[in-house]
């Protein structure tokens, strides 16, 4: 039995979705106080919303599977100690980096942050760039058989993660209206309290 490593850092490690949620709403409150307040007030609700929606809604994840891309290399790592393939004390070796490039479509953040409620065991790894999902191993002393029984059970680990982090994505764009109005209403609120304690004075 050769060494198969999955050398890629962890996904989905940056907390719960509902922080990734809750940074976009501040990002909208940030963009509402930036309207000039006359201006603002003036605006049309239903407008206003829409074009929010468009641009703070997530898109959903989807793997293209039919377009990865896969290349190897050579590599030096260091491995354990490991008789079954004749290493007896840890030392480096030349073996092959592998590596698959998944593209995706959807909003490549999400990738950052585990699924609402989710308790993990463990993560999927990878590094996400340029719409592409990158998975590197280190393989020493391994068959195409080992590689490949890795490599399917990152990537069932992977899909089961996505199935979860879209089903959040998907509440938080039918949440997204509702929220986005209230948000103008209590700006338009806060404005019009404003221009009250002015008038007194």
């Amino acid at each position: 039995m050769g060494i198969v490593r999955n050398k890629s850092p962890y996904l989905f490690e940056n907390g719960e979705f509902r922080k990734l949620s809750e940074k976009i709403m501040a990002k909208i409150q940030e963009k509402l106080k930036s309207y000039d307040r006359e201006d603002f007030l003036g605006m049309d609700e239903d407008e206003l919303t829409q074009k929010l929606v468009k641009k703070y809604s997530l898109k959903p994840i989807q793997l293209n599977e039919k377009g990865i891309n896969k290349s190897s290399e050579d590599a030096k790592f260091y491995v354990d100690p490991n008789p079954l393939i004749g290493i007896l004390e840890r030392k480096e070796v030349n073996g092959t980096k592998i590596i698959i490039e998944i593209p995706f479509e959807g909003s490549a953040e999400v990738f950052h942050y585990r699924p609402n409620n989710l308790v993990p065991v463990v993560y999927p790894r990878g590094t996400i760039k340029d719409q592409m999902v990158r998975i590197e191993y280190l393989v020493f002393a391994a068959d195409e058989n080992e590689l490949k029984k890795q490599y399917d059970q990152d990537l069932k680990l992977l899909k089961e993660y996505i199935t979860l982090i879209n089903r959040d994505i998907e509440k938080f764009n039918r949440d997204l209206p509702n929220k986005i109005k209230q948000l103008i209403q209590q700006r338009k609120e806060k404005i019009l309290a404003d221009k009250k304690m002015l008038e007194v004075l």
